[in-house]
């Protein structure tokens, strides 16, 4: 009964979260403790090319910086992470995307539908736009399969940032 149960538990989560619709929305300066939640986590901070960061880094980089656009990802009410497009500064066709989810919500498909949804918001808010790119570390196998599922492909540029090596994916449109 133990690992039917826990198989049927799983089977009804993931229809719930493929049924359950989430959203983006602009972020604001009283979503401070979620961009903090989920950015300083110590998975999300060891994939990210600063580490842990103030609320006052976060406020300036998510909030008031007028080249970041920073979304909260929701489902109902309740906030699940947070995507940012990033004006890219030397091919304004394309900007960067950064994503991370809340610890509670990882594991529930909800990064690979974000990502779909920040396309769109691209898409519509940006029409020069023709594409999406991240830097994603070597080691993140879990975020280079997503975004090589999310039809993303390496572009063969490659950085070390604090040392460690990081690969630019790309998806066009």
């Amino acid at each position: 009964p133990g690992e039917f149960a826990e198989i049927w538990c799983n089977s009804i989560l993931r229809y719930c979260m493929e049924v359950l619709p989430i959203a983006l929305r602009s972020c604001t300066e009283r979503d401070v403790e979620i961009l903090e939640s989920a950015r300083n986590d110590p998975i999300s901070a060891a994939f990210s090319r600063r580490g842990a960061l103030s609320w006052e880094e976060i406020t300036n980089d998510f909030i008031l910086n007028a080249k970041r656009h920073t979304y909260i990802i929701t489902a109902g009410s309740e906030s699940l992470g947070y995507a940012v497009l990033e004006e890219e500064a030397l091919h304004c066709d394309f900007m960067e995307i950064s994503i991370a989810i809340l610890p509670d919500a990882r594991g529930r498909g909800i990064a690979g539908r974000a990502l779909e949804f920040t396309h769109k918001q691209a898409q519509t808010e940006f029409p020069a736009v023709r594409g999406i790119r991240a830097w994603i570390h070597d080691s993140n196998e879990v975020s280079r399969r997503l975004f090589t599922k999310k039809e993303y492909v390496a572009t063969g540029e490659r950085n070390v940032f604090a040392g460690q090596s990081l690969t630019q994916y790309e998806l066009t449109w």
